[in-house]
Formats: C-alpha cells, structure tokens, sequence
C-alpha cells in the first residue's frame, strides 16, 4: 500500500539509504512520517486484526528493544531477516539487516537449526515458484 502512494518520494528515501547512511525505514520515516511497519499496523487495526497480530506487524524489526522476548515477534523478524537474506523484500539499503543474535538465543535456536530454516526455506521457495508458475 505504501508503494501506491509514497512512489515519488522513493528517490528521495534512496539518497538517504545510499548517501547518508539511513537504513530504509529511517529514510521511511524521515521522508513521509511514518514507516512501513507503523503503517501496517495502522491498516492492521482498522481491518480489525486481531491485537496481537497488529502488535506483532508493528514491532517485526524489533525497533523497540523490549520486544525481543516476545516469542511471536521475535519469530516473525526472524522470518523477516530469512526473506532479506535470501533477497526477498529488500529494500533499498540491500542486506544491510541489523540482526539481533539474542533473538536466536531466547528462541533457542543453534546455528544448525537456523541453516537448516534457512535450507528448507529456499526448497520450499522453489516449490511455490514451481506452483505460480502453472497459474
């Protein structure tokens, strides 16, 4: 939804990524207001989603550090971090990520476990792929 709207202020977003060191959604915000995950959960309220899931939307870069021991939350930047490290929805400060190793710890996943997400994934991307491909 973001995209529909915000289309001419993207240059202007990118110079802040490229030239000034801003992560995507610090140029987000300074650019238009608002980030893509403050908005979300905005639209996620109004649609009635359910409260959890507006706070998980709100907080899945775990910009506020409180957040990180929340399992559901933690778990969907995780995932996040997974589909910008295999270039799916990277923006424009590419894989500039700012990963959070406690994540991983206070889900209590070892490194194994996290290749092997990271392995199953890209399988399973494949297959989707297959699948959008016949429609």
């Amino acid at each position: 939804m973001l995209d529909r709207y915000v289309t001419h202020s993207l240059e202007k977003i990118t110079f802040l990524v490229h030239e000034k060191g801003y992560s995507f959604r610090e140029a987000e915000k300074e650019v238009i207001g608002i980030d893509h995950a403050e908005l979300g959960a905005m639209i996620a309220k109004i649609w009635k989603f359910s409260p959890t899931l507006v706070k998980i939307i709100r907080h899945h870069h775990l910009s506020d550090e409180n957040m990180r021991k929340d399992k559901d939350v933690a778990i969907v930047y995780l995932a996040d971090c997974i589909c910008v490290m295999m270039g799916i929805g990277v923006g424009s400060d590419g894989l500039a990520c700012r990963f959070h190793d406690d994540v991983i710890r206070n889900l209590n996943i070892s490194a194994e476990d996290f290749s092997r997400i990271i392995a199953d994934f890209s399988f399973n991307m494949q297959k989707v792929e297959e699948l959008l491909q016949m429609v």
